[in-house]
C-alpha cells in the first residue's frame, strides 16, 4: 500500500470473529475508495479473515485474549488490555489517526480506549439488536453508535440517542 504524505487514517478495530471483522472489511473498502488510509487492529483470531485480503502495513495484532472465570484471566486481560493501549497510542499519531470505529469483541476495546485518551473521535458500529458488552461499555464515550436498529437493548437509556442508523 502507497501511503501519501499526511494522509489521513481511520483505525477499524474489531474482534476477531467473522462477525466482527467482515463488517469491518465492508467499511475498510468504502473508506480507501474515498481516499482514507485504513488500519485494522485485532487479536490473532482476526488474522485468518483479514490476511488474504490486507497487507501487513495495515495490521496491528494485539496481544489480548478474551477471559473467563475468576480474578486471575481477568487481571490478565487488564494488563494486555493497557499494553495494548501503550502500544496503540504512539501508532495512532504517527500514522494521523482522524477516528477509531470499534466493531465488538474483547480485542476492540483496546483499539477504542487507545483513541479516546489519545483524544481521537471514537465511534461504535453495533451490528446486533443486543449491545454487546464493549458497545455497553464504550457507549459512556463515543461519539455515536452506529446500528442497523433505532432502539438497542441493554443499551443506557442515557446514551439511546448516540444510536444512529
Amino acid at each position: 500500500m502507497v501511503v501519501k504524505r499526511n494522509q489521513k487514517t481511520i483505525v477499524l478495530s474489531t474482534g476477531g470473529t467473522g462477525g466482527h471483522v467482515f463488517p469491518s472489511i465492508a467499511i475498510g473498502d468504502v473508506l480507501k475508495t474515498q481516499g482514507y488510509r485504513v488500519l485494522y487492529v485485532t487479536d490473532s483470531r482476526g488474522l485468518k479473515y483479514l490476511d488474504p485480503i490486507i497487507g501487513s502495513d495495515e495490521l496491528i495484532l494485539l496481544p489480548i485474549k478474551g477471559f473467563q472465570g475468576g480474578l486471575t484471566p481477568k487481571m490478565a486481560y487488564a494488563k494486555a488490555l493497557l499494553s495494548s493501549i501503550k502500544l496503540l497510542r504512539p501508532t495512532y499519531k504517527k500514522m494521523n489517526v482522524i477516528a477509531v470505529i470499534g466493531f465488538g469483541g474483547y480485542a476492540s476495546l483496546p483499539g477504542l480506549l487507545a483513541g479516546w485518551v489519545s483524544g481521537v473521535p471514537v465511534y461504535a458500529h453495533e451490528q446486533n439488536v443486543i449491545a454487546s458488552k464493549v458497545t455497553r461499555l464504550s457507549s459512556l464515550f463515543v461519539k455515536y453508535i452506529f446500528s442497523s436498529t433505532q432502539k438497542m437493548k441493554k443499551l443506557p437509556f442515557f446514551v439511546q440517542s448516540k444510536v444512529h442508523y
